[in-house]
């Protein structure tokens, strides 16, 4: 009888171990599976942080176009290669224009930051905008980067 006792005794603490086993494995497996986005996370928004720092020379680079009344091929250059960059980093402008003749942008602000006001003139709407920097949004998640930075006009 009691050699019976020692069998069902040695076979529960079989039962026992492979029950932790199997725990233990899948507690290893999540926290590798955890580990594993965490540093997705975080590599995520030190691009972001990088992208951040480099691409208020974009709207640098469009306001220098702006202001010059030749055609300058190094900043055109300069333009096109900014912009092939943005587009094989799936990184987007962010375009506030609504209208179909495009002259006119609305302030919406899930893209736009304002910082400041403008009178409201005759050929002006309220909530209508001036764009002073582009925003920029991620395509492949539609995550904002950064806030185009608009000035709305207002009723004095």
């Amino acid at each position: 009888m009691k050699i019976d006792m020692e069998e069902n005794t040695q076979e529960v603490e079989k039962i026992d171990y492979k029950d932790l086993y199997i725990h233990t494995l899948a507690d290893y497996q999540n926290l590798q599976r955890r580990s594993l986005e965490e540093k997705r996370a975080i590599a995520k928004r030190a691009s972001y942080d990088m992208l951040k720092r480099i691409l208020p020379i974009y709207n640098d680079i469009v306001r220098a176009l702006s202001m010059t009344d030749k055609v300058d091929d190094g900043l055109h250059y300069l333009y096109n290669k900014f912009s092939k960059f943005l587009e094989e980093n799936h990184i987007v402008v962010i375009d506030l224009k609504f209208f179909a003749d495009n002259t006119n942008s609305q302030f919406d602000d899930k893209f736009a930051e304002a910082v400041g006001t403008l009178p409201l003139v005759e050929y002006k709407n309220v909530n209508d905008v001036e764009v002073v920097d582009c925003g920029f949004i991620d395509k492949n998640t539609n995550t904002v980067i950064s806030y185009a930075k608009v000035l709305v006009y207002k009723e004095s």
